[in-house]
């Protein structure tokens, strides 16, 4: 495989290992228990109505997909259309540092904008996959970047753990 192609598919890899951390963080681990615990009236009320905004995010990239796709394919704007995804992943996740205790509506509409925007950002990521491997070596090269993406969101969950979550001194 020539050194230029290895260097792209680790390009494309990095992305996985790095985006893994939202969905480490945000969507399982830190911010949901959090919100559960926090900014809900109860943890009760808070679980279900995270789960309800997850749902609501899964059926938005459901109907979005498939159309923002046919837009960047059409247009050539794969990687205009993934940045931008990722520019408002990240605004809307810096923006889950306000809500309060009782702001549950604040806090969910961030998350969902943020949730539909990282996984539309994998669906324009995904489709470089027939540029930068061959179609032999799909399914490994993809394979190798969803596990370098577990390492990026265990690598996150240990330094939130150890930072952020059970510091010695709070």
């Amino acid at each position: 495989m020539p050194q230029s192609r290895k260097k792209r598919i680790f390009a494309w890899a990095c992305f996985d290992f790095a985006n893994s951390a939202f969905t480490t963080l945000v969507v399982t681990f830190i911010y949901s228990s959090y919100f559960a615990k926090g900014i809900a009236l109860n943890p009760e009320v808070g679980t279900r109505s995270w789960g309800s905004a997850v749902a609501v995010s899964s059926l938005l990239l459901a109907v979005l997909s498939p159309a923002l796709g046919a837009v960047a394919d059409a247009y050539g704007w794969k990687k205009r259309m993934m940045v931008a995804c990722l520019v408002l992943c990240s605004v809307c996740t810096m923006g889950l540092f306000w809500p309060q205790q009782g702001d549950v509506l604040g806090a969910l509409t961030l998350f969902v904008v943020a949730n539909v925007a990282i996984e539309l950002s994998i669906v324009f990521n995904n489709a470089f996959l027939p540029e930068i491997a061959p179609k032999e070596s799909h399914g490994k090269v993809s394979g190798q970047a969803w596990a370098f993406g577990y390492v990026g969101g265990l690598l996150c969950l240990g330094v939130a753990l150890v930072g952020f979550v059970f510091p010695e001194q709070p």
